[in-house]
Order: C-alpha cells, then sequence, then structure tokens
C-alpha cells in the first residue's frame, strides 16, 4: 500500500488537469456569477482566469497525494 500511495503522485496528470479545469472552472465561475459577462470578459483581457484558476486546480491535484499518504498511514497504523 506505501509504494501506490508514494507512486500515486507520479501517475497523476497535473498538466492536463491544469488545462482541463481551468476552462470548466472559467465556465463554472461565468454561471454563477452575478457579475455581468461584459465585466468579466473587460476583466479577463488584463487577468488570465483560465490560467489561474487551472493553477489552483493543478495545485489541489498536489495536494490529493498528500494528504491520501497521511490518511493511508494513519490507517495502515490501525489495522493489525
Amino acid at each position: 500500500m506505501k509504494t501506490a500511495v508514494a507512486t500515486l503522485a507520479e501517475v497523476i496528470p497535473y498538466e492536463q488537469i491544469k488545462k482541463e479545469s481551468g476552462k470548466e472552472l472559467y465556465t463554472i465561475l461565468l454561471k454563477d456569477s452575478k457579475v455581468p459577462d461584459a465585466v468579466i470578459d473587460g476583466v479577463g483581457k488584463f487577468i488570465d482566469f483560465k490560467k489561474y484558476l487551472g493553477m489552483a486546480a493543478e495545485k489541489g491535484a498536489k495536494e490529493a497525494p498528500k494528504h491520501a499518504e497521511e490518511i493511508l498511514g494513519k490507517t495502515a497504523g490501525t489495522i493489525h
């Protein structure tokens, strides 16, 4: 189990998550936002929302294996 958790971080497609999630999160932001599209489009000329939302998704994906390792480590310690 330790080996599986240790290799988990190596097989997660971070770049793909960053690219696809940035677009998805931007779409969700537009749907959920009460800010008019014209305002978001205007600000979007100065801030690349998709880029930063993608970076946030990538960072979250990189944290997941760390948390999994921590949780599974605690669980493995309780199994006899």
